[in-house]
């Protein structure tokens, strides 16, 4: 009998019933079927995975950004940590002796008081959506991937202007440096790691946590404060030069000028500095080459940014170039006070009893950064012209006793610059640009001063020469120190190592002080405890008769000790141990 079944057989199953070919494939109904279910179930799994994900990534952010922001997301703390200035005033309440700060140098400023056309030019040269996204710009981290991978280089960045902010106001630096060292401590036995590979790692690492720490407080800020206020304190926060940041900072340091003077284009131009400060400031160019490049590099930008507002809406084409017809007028103005030791002591003296339980009933901790007004008693035109004798007495002295050198190091190009005009009786280097037979002509910045002949006699006669020798020891193109006596006229000074200082008071309130030939840092007047020398026996012998004592009084000259300055003094004769 065949073994073959008979396809007719109506037992025998059909082709179609056939669950798989004779090799055990899928058929081509069944494998469709087969994907068919299996897409279901990865789609399935899929939808659960993103509703996972969504709900959790809500309940991450109601917790993280919405209901524990964390302590530092408070607009107090905030404002601390912006440190408003305190300012220090002579006693007639108008002239400044200084400003004290923490470690950055802002005058603080309001929305309000923006100047025109600051926000449009800020939000167009560096965060077009900054007032429709949430703190971070998607948009912007795919257009800047996109060209950063068709540079094939990094050539922009997509942190929006509360990204800025937030980094800037929470010091990002700062928390990749803590990151840093926690991560190099957690890891530090372990050997399965190469240590070339394990510092790179832990570096790259803490620099994405300062990344991601830095988007999470931009979605903080967005959540819990205005657009407005975060363009507010971004306005203080940017850097300009030196210890100087902030909008008010730079329209004085670069225009001389209050905010409300600034110009529409030179307020441009400072909203396009944000990313290269350096690469546009034309006073901190060392050659006329340079500065000449940094010039046309800062119109090139206010170029590119006039052109962004007006794609951006904010100005008309008619508006755009007029604004392109002006030329940027640069002058440098004082942002900085100099260190003296006049704010020295004022901040030591604020560190003091009575001043601090005194500060501490209204609050203040730190009275540098609670924008106090300090009024002192000290006299600013007596200062100055206190400072300017004691100098040229100096002078003399160091001549007659030291003979140190008229000439001094070379003048920086930059070190003159943005000098308005010589101040009587103020301090000055400048270079000798001719001589003659009886007076020098010094330049100073833009400025000329002629040290006469009275003024040459004088040096003359403290080194013991003649104005002749004085003149040929001297050549043009020599710095000299210099200190102004009327609008045109200067005196040659030296800068010794014979020190001294002075202290004038009335009615027991401080009118100058002078602690040393610099005026800075170290206090000869107050805080110098030397010797006072024969010169005291005047004191204590007056100090006696108006007690009652005569010549003829009889003293006690056994050995005895005497508490002085928190120390116990043993005099003795100056003949002990003589034969």
């Amino acid at each position: 009998m065949s073994n073959e079944k008979d396809l007719t057989d109506p037992e025998s199953p059909k082709p179609s019933e056939n669950p798989s070919s004779e090799d055990g494939k899928l058929t081509g109904a069944n494998r469709f079927s087969w994907i068919k279910t299996l897409l279901k179930r990865v789609l399935l799994i899929g939808i659960i995975a993103c509703t996972l994900f969504i709900a959790g990534g809500y309940a991450f952010y109601q917790q993280e950004i919405v209901s524990n922001p964390g302590e530092h997301i408070d607009k107090e703390v905030i404002e601390n940590l912006l440190s408003q200035e305190s300012h220090v005033y002579y006693r007639d309440k108008v002239n400044k002796v200084g400003i004290l700060f923490e470690d950055k140098h802002r005058m603080y400023i309001t929305k309000e008081q923006f100047p025109k056309y600051w926000a449009e030019a800020l939000t167009s040269s560096e965060d077009k959506r900054f007032f429709s996204h949430y703190g971070i710009d998607p948009k912007g981290i795919v257009r800047a991937l996109i060209g950063n991978i068709m540079a094939g280089k990094i050539k922009s960045g997509a942190s929006t202007l509360t990204q800025q902010t937030a980094k800037n106001l929470f010091d990002r630096g700062a928390v990749i440096s803590s990151k840093k060292k926690e991560l190099e401590e957690k890891y530090k036995d372990n050997s399965f790691i190469k240590e070339d590979r394990k510092a790179k790692t832990i570096t790259n690492a803490a620099r994405y946590y300062g990344k991601v720490d830095e988007a999470l407080n931009a979605l903080r800020l967005e959540h819990h404060f205005s657009k407005e206020q975060i363009l507010e304190w971004y306005s203080n926060l940017f850097y300009v030069s030196g210890n100087g940041h902030g909008l008010a900072v730079a329209a004085r340091y670069y225009f001389d000028k209050e905010l409300s003077e600034l110009e529409p284009l030179e307020t441009i131009f400072i909203a396009g500095t944000m990313k290269g400060p350096e690469k546009y400031n034309v006073f901190n160019k060392t050659t006329d080459k340079e500065r000449e490049v940094a010039l046309a590099d800062a119109h090139e930008r206010v170029s590119y940014i006039l052109r962004r507002m007006r794609e951006d809406g904010h100005i008309t084409t008619t508006q755009e170039q007029k604004l392109r017809k002006e030329r940027l007028d640069f002058k440098e103005g004082r942002f900085r006070y100099p260190l003296s030791l006049l704010l020295l002591e004022t901040a030591q003296e604020l560190k003091e009893e009575p001043v601090v339980s005194a500060l501490a009933k209204h609050g203040i901790v730190n009275p540098a950064t609670a924008g106090l007004n300090i009024l002192t008693t000290l006299d600013k035109n007596l200062q100055e012209e206190s400072l300017y004798h004691f100098i040229q007495h100096l002078t003399g002295l160091s001549l007659q006793l030291e003979h140190p050198s008229l000439t001094q190091p070379p003048v920086p190009l930059s070190h003159n610059r943005g000098i308005k005009e010589l101040k009587v009786h103020h301090f000055y280097n400048g270079i000798i640009s001719s001589k003659e037979n009886s007076n020098l002509k010094l330049k100073i910045s833009e400025h000329t001063c002629t040290v006469d002949k009275t003024g040459l006699k004088r040096i003359a006669q403290f080194q013991g020469t003649s104005i002749k020798q004085l003149l040929k020891n001297l050549n043009v193109g020599d710095t000299l120190w210099v200190s102004i006596r009327s609008p045109d006229i200067c005196d040659i000074e030296v800068k010794g190592q014979l020190q001294g200082g002075q202290l004038i008071t009335q009615n027991g309130e401080i009118r100058s002080l002078i602690g040393g030939r610099s005026n800075m840092y170290y206090n000869r007047a107050r805080r110098s405890k030397v010797q006072l020398g024969s010169v005291w026996k005047t004191v204590i012998f007056g100090a006696a008769l108006q007690l009652g004592w005569t010549p003829t009084d009889l003293i006690d000259n056994h050995h005895s000790a005497f508490r002085f300055s928190g120390s116990w003094f043993f005099p003795s004769a100056a003949h002990e141990g003589k034969k």
